[in-house]
């Protein structure tokens, strides 16, 4: 078998023009493996090798305005999920392990609480959780979101491959209460491994505790790499994560 990168497919999914890689046996449920802001499927390269040579297949998707995807006019947490349903839809599957990175993170937790596909492993990976009522949030902390998110996550770096007018919107989602997600949580019965990056994580780690509770069946990790866990400490990431996808 060879586990060689391969080049992108793309289908229309949900009125976007979406790029993914399908790679490796269909044996299994596959793991649909989803970056965060100003990245690229392609982030995914070396773990989802690990994945393939372990038997699993993976789907990894550019979301939209991002690598090779098309760019939208609407960027709420919603579309990105509608997205990822219909590029599932297209590819006949019904049933996945599903691994976020932050922004995807957050898109695989709304995809989970909208039950439209059986998710039988999540992972979330340096998810930031919304803030958990109106009274938390102020001016300041919604600024210090926006001045902190663009620089944590690299985004100069990745200018050619990123539209900038999502910025915004997401950050303004980012910085809002949402008490439904909230409430949503413990009712997402799905085996559910957390992963923090320590120090160096821009994720409030009380906040993804508290999450990280309210999940019925979820466990906390954390690994001291930063917000980038999966390729900055990627050997303790592997070693932490593929167990758990494989139970």
């Amino acid at each position: 078998m060879s586990l060689e990168w391969p080049l992108p497919d793309f289908v229309d999914a949900n009125g976007t023009r979406l790029a993914y890689r399908l790679i490796g046996p269909r044996s299994r449920p596959p793991v649909v493996l989803l970056h965060g802001l100003a990245s690229s499927g392609a982030t995914w390269r070396s773990f989802a090798l690990a994945l393939v040579a372990s038997g699993r297949q993976v789907i990894t998707p550019d979301l939209r305005g991002h690598g090779m995807s098309s760019h939208r006019d609407s960027y709420a947490f919603d579309d990105f999920r509608l997205d990822i349903e219909a590029l599932l839809d297209r590819l006949g599957v019904t049933e996945i392990d599903l691994v976020g990175h932050s922004l995807g993170g957050r898109i695989a937790t709304i995809i989970a609480q909208h039950r439209g596909l059986r998710i039988r492993r999540l992972v979330l990976e340096e998810m930031r959780p919304p803030l958990p009522d109106a009274t938390t949030l102020t001016l300041t902390n919604l600024l210090t979101t926006a001045v902190r998110l663009p620089r944590d996550l690299g985004l100069t770096a990745r200018l050619w491959s990123f539209d900038r007018s999502m910025v915004r919107p997401l950050v303004r989602q980012f910085g809002t209460p949402d008490p439904v997600w909230w409430s949503a949580l413990p009712a997402m019965t799905t085996p559910t491994l957390a992963v923090h990056g320590g120090a160096g994580s821009y994720v409030p780690l009380a906040r993804l505790r508290r999450a990280a509770s309210l999940i019925p069946n979820c466990r906390l990790v954390t690994i001291e790499a930063g917000h980038r866990v999966h390729s900055t400490r990627a050997a303790e990431f592997r070693a932490a994560v593929l167990p758990f996808l494989q139970e």
